[in-house]
Formats: C-alpha cells, sequence, structure tokens
C-alpha cells in the first residue's frame, strides 16, 4: 500500500513526497503526508475533492487487506 500511495502522490505532484505510516491498531493505518507548502493546494484540490480521491482508492485497498485507512495531511509552516 505504501508503492500505491507513493505512486499516487508523484502522479499528481511530479516529485517524491514525503510521507509516513504508523499502525496504532492491527488493523488500522495512519498515512501523513508532509508536502512542501507549495504542494499543499495541489493536494488537497478545489473543496478537497483530490485528498478524497486519495484516501478512497487507499481505504479500497485497504479493503483487500482487512485494515482500515486514514490519510492525513500535515502543515510544515504551523507558525
Amino acid at each position: 500500500m505504501d508503492e500505491l500511495l507513493k505512486f499516487i502522490l508523484e502522479g499528481i505532484t511530479g516529485k517524491s513526497v514525503p510521507f509516513s505510516k504508523s499502525e496504532n491498531k492491527p488493523e488500522q493505518i495512519i498515512y501523513e503526508i508532509n508536502p512542501e507548502n507549495s504542494e499543499i493546494g495541489i493536494l488537497i484540490g478545489k473543496n478537497g475533492t483530490i485528498i478524497k480521491s486519495i484516501q478512497n482508492i487507499l481505504r479500497i485497498r485497504g479493503k483487500l487487506e482487512n485494515k482500515f485507512v486514514i490519510v492525513k495531511i500535515n502543515n510544515q509552516d504551523q507558525n
């Protein structure tokens, strides 16, 4: 599933976007995407359509693996 997220992010932005993965429970995976400030708008999309689509794709893949997937975007500039 990591490779799928990496492929999607590189396809959207044209470059590698760092992300982290954590598993709080055995059946739950949380991905936190850490884009540069210039890429945040691209990854969210108008009215959140892009990030919702990414979440849907990963949740479908997660269902095949009996996992619940959560995708978050972290803003690096939190001043």
